[in-house]
């Protein structure tokens, strides 16, 4: 028989609403027998497909690798796909028409990290690694694909391949990879979408999903300061911004923890500071000579929030502090120039209760341990809760994994199934 390749499919656009519990695709012949059996029999298939996207972790919009490999499995699998954004993918098993559920997976990896995992699939891109676990989900995804391909659902299955998650790359607008999806509606016309990231700080066979707020806000922030340049020996020449910075700093760190004080017991606020640089040009801080006196120093940091109008109050506390800072600067006769940046890089994830219980009903039937608490953690979840009934959740792949965002995070491969069982069954309620 021949066979012709996949045609790519249009995103669904929002549907009308429907009850959750006829939502949900039911495969032909359905049991729980069948989700355990194929867990087990694809244990092989998993450990390799993570090896493979473990070894090409790539940076926020240039997973291209891992854009091909993705093709790649849902051509052998006569999966229609369509292309979304650079290097975004939305997949659909089943009846486009129909009722649709939706799985969400992270791509990207971490840039400016070296991977020191040593295990197989180490990584063949160089200062870039899979410090985050996407390799992990992005396993259980072609996982996914395979099991509704051999198992075609009642309605449709939609599998979003979502890059940048850990920031907005060389987006033109800042935005990072979810909100570039909710944009062009990969996540329009579900009737629920599932997403679960690994968590170190949980044991393995542990899942943590809540009602309500999941995930919190995030700012980025940076603040520029402009002096004169001039050279060591001649320091009345010029105007030396990194003095005029250490004063900012000073100012900075007591209006934060003044903004601290005032959390109530219900929110969370958290700001600092992570890099700070000077030279003759901000973007390229030391490319002058040390004995070069800078034109401009930067500081950059970000915020995580989650509270009535916190935000609004930081953009109000950095408004306020760098106009002090001029205006002080002017009283001395140094006109030092501030310029400063605020953008929103993540909105708090909200759970649908109604999703949270088929989460719910997948752990305890997985014979899976159940947590509930607010992960600290900005997320893309943010922005498919705006567009979707989501259930973003933490499967714990133990402390043995190491410490996020490091060389050396590699969850074990007991998490692997773990994952793809608590995948299949919130997909198949």
């Amino acid at each position: 028989m021949l066979m012709t390749k996949p045609q790519k499919t249009d995103i669904l656009t929002l549907g009308s609403s429907i009850p959750l519990e006829q939502a949900f695709p039911t495969p032909q012949e359905y049991t729980m027998d069948q989700v355990k059996n194929f867990v087990r029999d694809e244990a092989a298939v998993l450990l390799s497909n993570r090896a493979a996207f473990h070894a090409i972790p790539e940076p926020s919009y240039g997973e291209r690798m891992t854009m091909e490999l993705v093709v790649r499995e849902l051509v052998a699998l006569d999966i229609p796909y369509k292309e979304c954004g650079p290097t975004g993918i939305v997949a659909t098993i089943g009846d486009a028409s129909a009722r649709t559920v939706g799985a969400r997976f992270n791509m990207d990896g971490l840039e400016g990290c070296a991977d020191h995992t040593a295990h197989p699939g180490v990584s063949t891109v160089e200062n870039c690694a899979h410090a985050c676990g996407h390799d992990v989900e992005l396993a259980w995804a072609i996982s996914i694909a395979r099991y509704f391909a051999k198992y075609p659902p009642k309605g449709a299955i939609r599998l979003v391949f979502q890059p940048a998650e850990e920031g907005p790359g060389n987006d033109p607008q800042g935005r990072d990879g979810g909100k570039l999806m909710a944009e062009a509606g990969a996540f329009d016309g579900l009737e629920a979408l599932f997403s679960f990231h690994v968590d170190p700080d949980l044991p393995t066979g542990t899942v943590c999903v809540r009602e309500g707020v999941a995930t919190v806000g995030a700012l980025d922030f940076s603040v520029t300061i402009t002096g004169r340049a001039s050279h060591l020996s001649r320091p009345q020449e010029g105007l030396n911004p990194i003095w005029e910075m250490s004063r900012f700093l000073t100012r900075f760190d007591e209006a934060r923890h003044q903004m601290f004080e005032t959390v109530q017991p219900d929110e969370y606020l958290r700001i600092d500071v992570s890099q700070v640089g000077s030279g003759l040009s901000c973007e390229h801080p030391f490319a002058a000579e040390i004995n070069t006196l800078p034109a401009g120093a930067e500081l950059r940091g970000s915020v995580r929030c989650l509270g009535h109008l916190m935000d609004q109050a930081f953009r109000s506390l950095m408004r306020n502090i760098t106009r002090e800072g001029e205006r002080e600067a002017r009283q001395r006769g140094e006109d030092f120039v501030y310029r400063y940046t605020v953008q929103e890089c993540a909105v708090p994830t909200r759970n649908d209760p109604a999703v949270v219980a088929i989460a719910r009903k997948a752990i305890r039937d997985a014979g899976l341990a159940a947590s509930d608490q607010v992960k600290y953690w900005k997320d893309a979840a943010g922005w498919t809760s705006q567009r979707a009934r989501v259930c973003h959740g933490y499967v714990g792949c133990s402390a043995e994994a190491g410490k996020l965002h490091t060389g050396t995070f590699y969850p074990p491969a007991d998490v692997l199934p773990v994952g793809l069982e608590l995948f299949l069954r919130c997909l198949s309620a």
